[in-house]
């Protein structure tokens, strides 16, 4: 009589030893990504932070004087300094400008670069009339920027951009 003998397929045990691997790589670099991405975004909303409590007007100039109806163009320069180690873009800023509660313009800047330890200086150009105008020319008088900055950071391979609201105000003399 003849006996016959059932193979029973055995499984390879290092398909599964691959699996376990790739499962593990792919599982890392998402982890990893993922910290890395969490790192540059608090990164960057430390920076911004800190360097736009530095901002101040350093300075304030008037230009084209008008007599009738009195007006003049006023050059206003922000400065923003950089304390931290983190270069950081300034992709979109945009404030509003008050001179004693008084609305006088906007401040717009694109692509700026506010370099780590460094400072960058933004400029506006504003036609005021004659109240404030008034109010300029006899200091004391309060300046206040309210707006928003879009800014920027590259940790490795990725870019993290940050929407920064801020206000702030400063006394001129």
């Amino acid at each position: 009589m003849s006996e016959t003998v059932e193979e029973i397929p055995v499984e390879k045990p290092k398909r599964k030893i691959w699996k376990i691997v790739v499962l593990a790589v792919v599982a890392t670099l998402v982890v990893s990504t993922i910290g890395m991405y969490v790192y540059a975004y608090s990164t960057l909303e430390e920076t911004l932070s800190k360097s736009f409590e530095t901002i101040y007007v350093s300075d304030v100039r008037l230009a084209n004087i008008n007599l009738f109806p009195p007006s003049a163009d006023v050059i206003a320069e922000y400065t923003i300094e950089n304390p931290t180690g983190t270069s950081i873009r300034l992709v979109k800023v945009s404030f509003d400008i008050w001179v004693d509660e008084k609305s006088v313009g906007t401040l717009t800047a694109t692509d700026k670069t506010l370099p780590a330890g460094g400072s960058t200086v933004l400029t506006a150009t504003l036609h005021i009339g004659s109240e404030a105008l008034d109010i300029m020319t006899n200091t004391p008088y309060t300046m206040k920027l309210s707006g928003e900055v879009v800014a920027s950071t590259n940790i490795l391979f990725l870019t993290v951009t940050h929407t920064y609201p801020i206000t702030r105000t400063q006394t001129i003399t």
